[in-house]
């Protein structure tokens, strides 16, 4: 019973930072939907891409070993 509520809600920064901001929900805050039009969703496209990649080649690797 000892915890006090927060009563200022501004997010810490520092805490902020640690979660990548494409997995933050979209609250309507306008600062962050700037960042997701501009750069967030090139920087998740591209990621996603080079996963699928990684996976392709994990695929061709195991199919080139199976048949020798």
């Amino acid at each position: 019973m000892g915890i006090v509520p927060p009563t200022d809600q501004t997010p810490i920064e520092s805490e902020e930072n640690k979660i990548p901001k494409w997995d933050r929900k979209h609250d309507g805050d306008p600062v962050y939907r700037k960042w997701w039009i501009d750069e967030g969703r090139h920087i998740r496209r591209r990621m996603l891409e080079e996963k699928a990649e990684k996976r392709r080649q994990k695929v061709k690797e195991r199919r080139r070993n199976r048949k020798k």
